[in-house]
C-alpha cells in the first residue's frame, strides 16, 4: 500500500549503516539507492555487483495499522517456500528491517494485469496460496475497518458525515456473508498491481505485511477492485481461480465493496500517524466515495439476498 524516498545524505548514511549491519552484506562492497513503492515503508536497492536485494525499512507507527513484523516475516517465508514470493534473506522484526532478493522484471499495472495470460497466472497463484499450510496471524476486513476508524477517532481525525452510514452498510454485508465471512485460509490481503512483478518465467507477489489467515473472497475482491475489473472480467477471474460456490460472484462483489471501506479507514488513520508526505485524507475520501457508490448499485441488494440464500 506508494511512495518515493529522498531524505538527503544524512538519511542515506543511516540506511547504509543499516545495510552494513546485516550479515549477508556486512563484508561486501555494495551500492545502495532508493526505490519507489509502498505508502508505509522505505525501500532501497542494494547491489553487490553479484547479487541484488531490496532493503525494506518499516515506516514509523506501522504497528498502529495492525502490522506485525514477526507475522510478516513468517508469511513472506512461507510464501517463498511455495514459490510465490522472493527469498527472504534477512529479517529483524524488532527493528522493522528486512532484506529480500531483488526480482529483475516488470512491475505490473492495472492495465497490464488484465492480459489474459497474466490473469490466468495470478488466479492459479492465488488458488495455490489459499490452499497452502496455515500462515501466522489473522485478518478480517470488517474488524480492520472498526480498528482503524476507532484509532483515527481517538487521534481526532475528522470523518465525513457519510462514514457512519458506511459502517452500518458494512455491518449489513458482514451479516449477510454469515459464517463464511470468517473462513480462514492463507491470504495476502493487499493485492495492488504494484505488488506483482513479472519476470521471464513467472509472476512474483511481494509485500506481505498485511498477510495472514483470512477470507479467500476478500483476496479475490481486493484484487478485482485494485485492477478495476469489470463484472465480466471478475467472472472470468473466478472461473480461472476455480470454486464450487454458486454464489462466488456475489461474495466477491460484496467483499469488493467492503474492500474500499478498508482502504478509506486506512487512509484516515494514516493521516494521523504517518510522516510520509502523501494526501491520506484525499485517499480515504476517494475510497469512501467508492464504497458509497458501490453500495448504491442496483444489484447490491440482490447480492445480499443471494449470499443469504
Amino acid at each position: 500500500m506508494i511512495q518515493g524516498h529522498d531524505n538527503g545524505r544524512e538519511q542515506y548514511q543511516n540506511e547504509r549503516q543499516i545495510a552494513e549491519s546485516i550479515p549477508a552484506l556486512s563484508n561486501k562492497r555494495f551500492q545502495i539507492s532508493p526505490l519507489s513503492g509502498g505508502m508505509t515503508n522505505t525501500n532501497f536497492l542494494v547491489d553487490t555487483g553479484e547479487d541484488k536485494y531490496v532493503l525494506r525499512i518499516a515506516g514509523s507507527g506501522s504497528e498502529i495499522l495492525g502490522i506485525s513484523r514477526e507475522v510478516e516475516a513468517d508469511c513472506a517465508a512461507r510464501a517463498s517456500s511455495i514459490g510465490l514470493a522472493p527469498d527472504l534473506e534477512f529479517s529483524d522484526p524488532a527493528k522493522g528491517i528486512s532484506l529480500t532478493r531483488f526480482i529483475e522484471g516488470e512491475t505490473l499495472t492495472p492495465e497490464t494485469m488484465k492480459d489474459p495470460e497474466n490473469l490466468k497466472k495470478i488466479a492459479v497463484s492465488l488458488k495455490r496460496l489459499h490452499g497452502a499450510h496455515s500462515f501466522s496471524g489473522e485478518f478480517s476486513t470488517f474488524d480492520t475497518v472498526r480498528d482503524y476508524s476507532n484509532k483515527a477517532y481517538l487521534r481526532n481525525v475528522t470523518f465525513p458525515e457519510e462514514f457512519n452510514t458506511a459502517i452500518r452498510i458494512m455491518d449489513d454485508i458482514e451479516k449477510a456473508l454469515g459464517s463464511q465471512s470468517s473462513t480462514k485460509v492463507p491470504c495476502h490481503n493487499d493485492l495492488l498491481a504494484a505488488n506483482f512483478i513479472k519476470d521471464s518465467e513467472k509472476i512474483w507477489v511481494i509485500d506481505w505485511e498485511y498477510a495472514g489467515m483470512g477470507n479467500p473472497y476478500f483476496d479475490l475482491a481486493n484484487f478485482a477492485v485494485n485492477q478495476s475489473l469489470s463484472d465480466d472480467e471478475i467472472k472470468q477471474f473466478i472461473e480461472l481461480y476455480g470454486t464450487e460456490d454458486s454464489d462466488a460472484f456475489e461474495r466477491v462483489k460484496l467483499m469488493q465493496v467492503a474492500s474500499d471501506l478498508r482502504e478509506a479507514s486506512w487512509g484516515y488513520l494514516q493521516s494521523a500517524v504517518s510522516e510520509i508526505d502523501f494526501d491520506y485524507i484525499g485517499y480515504g475520501k476517494e475510497h469512501l466515495d467508492r464504497f458509497i457508490k458501490g453500495s448504491q448499485q442496483a444489484d447490491f441488494q440482490n447480492w445480499i439476498a443471494k449470499v443469504k440464500g
